[in-house]
């Protein structure tokens, strides 16, 4: 079975209590996600995790290269394998091109990590968390 490679952000913003993190919802609205797609041919998965940050979550900020990890997925029949980088928000846009598909909210690791469906995502979430700690 062919493997699709995405790549995707764990958008985060330091607050007085800690880290929040953002997570947007499924473009069928089912569930909570990070914000990921198709790696564009003429970017890098960084920048491409970048451009998709913005498009689905209105959000803009300097992505961290090595990425933290990876998990898959499993959409339009395919396994999806998907990179996932840390993203430092700067700005937070009113108007983005998927605002009306998607819920957005900042949380907490231990909320997000709760509201992720998928395993794979969870435990790299749990990974991350700790690095903040």
């Amino acid at each position: 079975m062919m493997n699709i490679r995405q790549s995707g952000v764990i958008p985060y913003r330091p607050t007085e209590d800690g880290v929040e993190i953002l997570l947007i919802t499924s473009s069928n609205g089912k569930q909570w996600i990070i914000p990921k797609g198709m790696i564009e041919f003429w970017l890098t998965p960084a920048r491409s995790a970048a451009k998709e940050a913005w498009e689905e979550a209105g959000v803009i900020g300097r992505v961290i290269t090595p990425s933290v990890g990876r998990y898959t997925a499993f959409k339009w029949g395919y396994v999806c394998l998907i990179e996932v980088f840390l993203m430092h928000v700067e700005s937070e846009l009113q108007y983005y091109p998927e605002m009306d598909q998607r819920q957005r909210e900042w949380m907490s690791f231990d909320k997000a990590i709760a509201r992720v469906k998928n395993e794979e995502l969870k435990q790299l979430l749990i990974t991350v968390k700790s690095q903040f700690e």
